[in-house]
């Protein structure tokens, strides 16, 4: 038999915070305190619900809808709808112009908090979808106000530009050692192959051992003309396929080729010997699993 797991009964409790603006102009000339300082408390329970010098009011026909959460910018407001009282009627003729803040948390009989939402009230509405004596009341999340994006990118790939000053490796710190001259000696434009002989001389220049595809996301260069290198392996050194097709003056001259990086951790430690410097998550999105789910 399968077994049924309890539920739990939670509420909100909701708090507004301002201190009026007369208030403010006097408190920057140090005449009044904090006492000025204004809180409202409202529940959505049947009853008042006290805890310690605080009651919150009772408030069993709010509602209160959250936004998704995405981890980006301008994600949508959070709305509460309210029955109008003195608190709520000053912000539906908007004759509070203080800045308030919001705190919404919801708990439960134990007293644990399941979660904390805080913001800043952006607008009230009366009357909203035709609903007599009510008002919405938008709040926009507090971290909406960094302007920065909160989420990480899920993503294996290093963040960092091959060779910059993050990345830090420096192909051409031996000069000739590295930067190889090729010469073009055939090319099909429709696949965008260049044939071009050039010394391959393994990993011995370079960091590490793994360079079976050492100039694969690399590029050619002529007269500061650069192409990148879609595709390359030792086992054909002299064929490369390029990114997009190549000047025509290209053809039978010498160009430098570049070895390049695909931003994978493996190609930083085995070729580049580079991973105190690598700049993505190191690892791929794990695969699938049901037991993980969040519902």
């Amino acid at each position: 038999m399968a077994r049924t797991l309890p539920t739990i009964k939670t509420w909100f409790r909701v708090r507004f915070y301002y201190r009026p603006r007369d208030v403010v102009e006097l408190a920057f000339y140090g005449e009044v305190g904090a006492d000025f300082d204004t809180f409202v408390y409202y529940t959505d329970r049947d009853v008042d619900d006290v805890d310690g010098m605080i009651t919150y009011s009772a408030c069993p026909t709010m509602e209160i809808k959250f936004p998704k959460r995405t981890g980006a910018l301008n994600e949508e407001l959070l709305s509460i709808h309210m029955p109008m009282d003195e608190f709520t009627t000053t912000l539906a003729r908007a004759e509070q112009h203080a800045p308030i803040s919001c705190r919404i948390q919801e708990r439960d009989d134990s007293g644990f908090v399941h979660g904390t939402f805080l913001g800043w009230v952006r607008r009230s509405l009366k009357n909203q979808d035709g609903r007599p004596g009510r008002v919405r009341i938008d709040v926009e999340n507090v971290k909406n106000m960094f302007r920065v994006p909160q989420g990480i990118p899920a993503t294996p790939q290093c963040a960092w530009t091959f060779t910059s000053r993050p990345c830090s490796v420096d192909v051409a710190d031996t000069g000739a050692d590295k930067l190889k001259k090729a010469t073009i000696t055939n090319v099909n434009r429709e696949t965008k192959l260049v044939t071009a002989t050039v010394e391959y001389t393994g990993g011995a220049p370079w960091a590490g051992a793994e360079n079976d595809r050492l100039y694969h996301r690399g590029y050619m260069v002529r007269n500061g003309v650069r192409i990148e290198i879609r595709e390359w392996h030792s086992d054909h050194p002299d064929r490369f396929y390029l990114m997009e097709n190549w000047p025509e003056e290209w053809d039978f001259e010498d160009v430098i080729v570049f070895p390049g990086c695909d931003k994978f951790r493996s190609t930083c430690v085995n070729r580049w010997d580079n991973e105190q410097r690598f700049g993505g998550l190191g690892e791929g999105i794990p695969a699938y699993n049901p037991l993980l789910e969040t519902p």
